[in-house]
Order: C-alpha cells, then structure tokens, then sequence
C-alpha cells in the first residue's frame, strides 16, 4: 500500500463554434486569400468579437484584395450561425473593418528584401533577410503516447471535439449549437505514462428544449463511447513496450487481454484485432476441431471453382449454424477447464493455510482486489479484511481509502496471507499482511 499524489494532467479543445476559434478562422480565411493573391503578401490581422459584433483590424502590405465583410460571413454560415436562435445570424450580425497598410517602420522589420528581390531570392538568402515584428513564441513538445506524436490529453480532446463537431452538422445527436469546449485528464506514472482516462468533460451550446440528463445520454453514446473505444492494436502494443522494464507489465498484460471481446466463430468476416487484419480464418493440422474441418470443406470447394451462388446455395445456413455451435462448446471447454485448475489450485493450498506469501494485485473491485502468486494461484482480499475505512474502486487501476488516502494499485507487490481454500468453488482467500 502506498500513500501518494496522482499525477494528473488535463488539456482541452474548442469546437469550430467557440468565440475564440471563429475569430481564428476568420482572420485565417483573410491571409489565405491574400496569399493566394500575392505570395509576396505581409499580412497581420486579427479578429475580436463582442455580441452581434466582429471588428477585423491590423495591417497589411499585399497587391491582392479581400472582401472582408463577405469573409466574415461566410465562414460565420459555414460553421453554422445562420440565425439570431441559435446565438449568431451571419447575415444581420456587425462587421467592422479597421485594416490599414503595413507601417513602413515594421515591414523593414519583418522583410529586409523587396518583393521582386525576394522573389529571385534562395531559400537561405530569404531565411537570412527575414525579420520579425511582433511575436508571441510557444514551444511543446513530441511524445510516443500516440500515433501523432501528440501527448495523450490534446490529442484526445481535439478528437472529442471534432466528433462533437460531427454528430451536430450531420443531425446525430440534435438540437446542439456550434459553440463547444472539451476536456480529457489523463493519470501518468510516476514514469511519466499514461496510465488511464481520469475524467472527460464536455461543454456544448444546445437548443432550450435539450434536457442536462438527455443532453449527457446522448454525448456519451455518440461522442464520447466512440473517441475512447477507438483503439487499435498499436496502442495495446505501446503500452506493453512502454511498461517492458515496469513491474506493472504482468498486471497490464492480463488487463489488456482481459479488455479484448472473446473470440468466436462467424459467418462472417469480422477481421482479427490483435493481427490487424480484415479478413481472417484458422485451422490447425491436424485437424482436432470441427471448425478446422468446415474450413477444408470450403477451402477445397474454393479450389474446384465453385460460383458464388453455389457456395450461397449450400454454406449460408450451415456457416451461421456451425459458427454458434462451436462458438458455444469452445466457451465451455474453457471454462470447464478454467474451473478445474482453480479447483486444483485451491486443493494445492490447503496444505498452506497460514501461511505468508509474497504477491502482486493483479485486479481491483469495490469489494476488494484480486492477488497473484508467482506460482499463478489468484485469491481475494476482500475489503473487510483491509484495515477499517471508506474504500473506493478507481475505474481498473486503483482501490483508494479516502480518509487516509491508501491507494492500493494493479501491479503493486504485497505481503498475503492464506486464510481460506475451497476446493468445490475454487475460491482461495487472503488477507493482507501488514508491519
């Protein structure tokens, strides 16, 4: 047991709608037409917006032209304020331009070459002459936690708010309004690794009528379920790599495969998660299953060029019915199996009632944690047994005393001792040894 800080780091995304971004995209939209004009174009313009009003100001050296007024309306109607209901009509809101030519103090500043030479110039010359006028200067980092190479909570509260952004333009989830914010706090290691999602926060404008209890239904069903449950096999595969030299890699092992849906026989193909494959099938020579037969079966009529009507013809009933047989006796020899080797693991210890072990919690639940001892026997430390307190169960990781704030966590060493062993359940149960 340990008494400790979580190491807790949050980040947040706004959606298209947000005040901050419409302003963004306006003065955006601006340079990215003056540059298309002239590539020679100097182009310092900024957004700001109050109630039913946006001024577009700064300074601009440029031989192309913009219609600011048109800009700004357009992109207000592309995003979705298209009527005073909805907080923002792009039609009737104000539109002030206050955008003047480029002192000539701060061009020599920024561009120390005229256009015609800059034009003529070489990359490094250009690179060389470059200047700069005012700045703001911001620095990040790269990290291996995802595949972007975007440290874990960005990354997923971009996500979150693009998928926001998805389910209101197409009519998924209704009566929601351009403007929203996300929030993801994700729980690192001491190690600096992810460890879990620790909260998800969503902000979002909607209609009156939405109700807080249907509006939260709805986001977790749509945008929150799918951002989170996006995960491929790289991401079981990095976090193994980055917990290799960790204590916590056997616990995490287990835990990750216990994540993953049983496998099963289908009609039709469903691909394999941990391959990355779209299409998939097994058979094992020799042949000892059923399933290993029906594949030869249809491998052989494969070969002898049989059409797809025939194969329609005789395999459609017979693949949904061989696949929910065999799905089936495969679950039970499992668990028939998975039952005897408990029962054998707690008739093992019987002969060791009393006595103290040394072992790692392998899973956590409200009424306790599971142990594991380097012989791979599992038993219980039920939360009774534990010292007294208020014990909570932390999503999968963690079981925490909030008085003295315990934390007891998936992977973490601990004294047991064996205080019961039921050989017709299978059931072995511990308690904790203490100093």
């Amino acid at each position: 047991m340990t008494n400790q800080e979580r190491k807790l780091i949050s980040a947040e995304s706004v959606t298209e709608g947000h005040p901050d971004k419409v302003c963004d995209q306006i003065s955006d939209e601006i340079l990215d037409e003056l540059l298309r004009q002239d590539p020679q174009s100097h182009v310092a313009v900024e957004t700001s917006a109050a109630t039913g009003v946006f001024l577009v100001f700064g300074e601009v050296t440029s031989k192309g032209y913009v219609d600011v007024q048109s800009t700004v309306r357009e992109t207000l109607r592309r995003i979705g304020y298209t009527s005073s209901e909805v907080g923002l009509d792009a039609d009737s809101c104000g539109v002030i331009v206050a955008i003047t030519g480029q002192s000539a103090e701060i061009n020599q500043g920024v561009a120390r070459l005229t256009g015609e030479k800059e034009t003529e110039a070489s990359r490094e010359e250009r690179y060389e002459a470059q200047g700069a006028g005012d700045q703001g200067v911001m620095f990040g980092y790269a990290t291996d936690e995802t595949d972007v190479l975007m440290p874990l909570p960005i990354y997923l509260a971009h996500r979150l708010a693009f998928r926001l952004t998805e389910v209101r333009k197409s009519g998924e989830v209704p009566h929601l309004r351009p403007d929203g914010k996300t929030q993801v706090t994700i729980e690192y290691d001491e190690n600096d690794k992810p460890l879990r999602v620790d909260t998800v926060l969503i902000s979002t404008q909607h209609d009156p009528e939405a109700s807080q209890e249907w509006l939260a239904a709805q986001l977790k069903e749509h945008v929150i379920d799918p951002v989170l449950d996006e995960v491929r096999p790289c991401h079981f595969a990095q976090i193994l790599k980055n917990a290799k030299d960790s204590p916590l890699l056997p616990a995490l092992n287990n835990l990750l495969l216990r994540s993953m849906a049983k496998a099963k026989y289908a009609p039709t193909p469903v691909g394999h998660f941990g391959l990355a494959l779209a299409d998939y099938t097994h058979f094992t020579s020799p042949i000892r299953r059923y399933p290993d037969l029906a594949i030869h079966r249809i491998l052989s009529d494969v070969v002898l060029g049989y059409s797809k009507d025939w194969f329609d013809k005789r395999y459609a009933a017979f693949v949904q019915h061989a696949s929910e047989r065999s799905s089936a006796a495969e679950l039970r020899a499992m668990t028939a199996e998975r039952d005897c080797e408990d029962c054998y693991k707690a008739e093992y210890m019987l002969a060791h009632i009393g006595e103290e072990f040394d072992a790692v919690i392998a899973s956590v639940t409200d009424f306790g944690f599971y142990v594991e001892l380097p012989s791979t026997v599992q038993g219980l430390v039920h939360v009774g047994s534990l010292p007294e307190g208020e014990y909570t169960c932390d999503g999968a990781i963690h079981l925490t005393e909030q008085r003295s704030n315990t934390v007891y966590t998936v992977g973490q060493a601990v004294r047991v001792r064996c205080d019961k062993a039921d050989v017709n359940s299978g059931n072995i149960d511990f308690s904790l040894v203490t100093d």
